[in-house]
């Protein structure tokens, strides 16, 4: 499974795009520290998955880590104010 992830800069939510559908996702927030900020499970049923609710995050460089159990993808995303 390949994603696209949008926008590469967000305010308070993000968009993944898939190629195909996943009984399992794992997505993971790190910032440049290494901190987990958010992850979430999901069964991804549509090609697409709207992650909310980051607004309270503080601005800077993040690293977002998807795995579907057998690949795994790493994204640099800026969170600006």
């Amino acid at each position: 499974m390949f994603a696209k992830v949008r926008p590469q800069v967000f305010l308070d939510s993000l968009r993944m795009e898939f190629t195909e559908t996943a009984a399992a996702l794992r997505a993971v927030l790190r910032d440049e520290q290494g901190t987990v900020h958010r992850s979430i499970d999901a069964e991804v049923t549509q090609r697409t998955l709207r992650w909310s609710d980051l607004q309270d995050l503080p601005y800077g460089v993040y690293f977002l880590k998807l795995s579907d159990g057998t690949d795994e993808w790493e994204v640099r995303l800026v969170k600006r104010v």
